[in-house]
């Protein structure tokens, strides 16, 4: 097994007080760190991506995160990437899962929040992603009700929206978003969002 030494992060970030955050929050991690001011810079660079995991910023100019994040997964197909943004909004998160990111975080983002990502994503607890699922076996586990919610939500419409849209309150959307990732047994939004994809909803 590889030790947490050999671990890579790629910091892949134009802003430099974001990127000046983001190192803060990985004082004292057990990661080889290697800092990037642009996309094109990193894809230049050609990094090795054995064993390593990409924080990646979403809003860069020339090439964005979306476009980094598909030549990583072209390079390499199961490399996980975190996404970051400044300025999240639920389409961009949930394009952003099904083209193959792991999370997705919004900045300023928390040092517990990050290192929990981080260590998700590098699988350091053990813990397995649920196993794939058919459109099928996956609406059989939740309600009628929660499986119109969710095909909206991997639409990338807000909760105002799917509110509206289906004659239900907002805050009855979130207690249904709620109850979807319990049934699913997935940690997150972003784990939600790629086991939905995944099935082909």
């Amino acid at each position: 097994m590889l030790s947490a030494e050999l671990r890579t992060l790629y910091i892949v970030d134009d802003d430099e007080n974001d990127r000046r955050q983001t190192i803060g929050c990985l004082t004292g991690a057990p990661f080889q760190t290697h800092i990037f001011e642009s996309g094109q810079s990193f894809i230049d660079a050609n990094t090795r991506l054995d064993n390593a995991c990409v924080l990646l910023d979403v809003w860069m100019p020339a090439i964005d995160g979306l476009a980094v994040l598909e030549d990583i997964l072209k390079r390499h197909q199961t490399c996980p990437v975190i996404m970051l943004s400044g300025k999240s909004t639920l389409p961009i998160a949930v394009e952003a899962m099904k083209r193959g990111a792991v999370d997705f975080l919004e900045k300023p983002v928390s040092q517990d929040s990050l290192l929990i990502a981080i260590d998700r994503a590098f699988d350091l607890k053990g813990t397995d992603a649920p196993d794939d699922l058919t459109r099928e076996q996956l609406l059989n586990k939740v309600t009628k009700r929660e499986g119109q919610v969710l095909e909206l939500l991997v639409q990338g419409h807000p909760n105002k929206v799917v509110a509206y849209k289906l004659g239900i309150a907002e805050n009855t959307v979130e207690v249904h978003r709620q109850r979807l990732m319990r049934r699913l047994e997935v940690r997150n939004f972003a784990e939600l969002m790629r086991l939905a994809v995944k099935s082909g909803i």
